[in-house]
């Protein structure tokens, strides 16, 4: 007698998603934290959250003599803002970006 095929059956895990809110408010959390280490009038930035379809977009409003702290040299400390809350959304299964509110005028 043969044997066939031997078949697996494994049992799906519960979909473990992640509170998104609870995510979304330890960025911002995070963000608090570097903004009052980073910037002379941390006080005055405020974050604030949009949901797109896709895309969460945490929009930075802070006051003009702190926007060279936060964009720093050849926009390197912007940019390490914006893949530190990318990859803490995206170790939980969404996406998100920075983006400083009215960049123009400061310009």
């Amino acid at each position: 007698m043969s044997a066939g095929p031997a078949i697996v059956i494994r049992k799906r895990r519960a979909d473990k998603t992640p509170d998104e809110t609870q995510v979304k408010s330890d960025v911002l959390t995070a963000m608090q934290i570097i903004f009052k280490h980073l910037l002379k009038c941390p006080e005055s930035a405020t974050v604030e959250i949009s949901q797109g379809e896709q895309t969460t977009v945490f929009e930075v409003d802070l006051q003009q003599n702190d926007f060279g702290r936060l964009l720093g040299a050849r926009g390197q400390t912007i940019n390490a803002l914006r893949i530190l809350v990318s990859g803490m959304c995206a170790a939980k299964g969404f996406r998100a970006i920075v983006k400083v509110k009215d960049e123009e005028r400061f310009f």
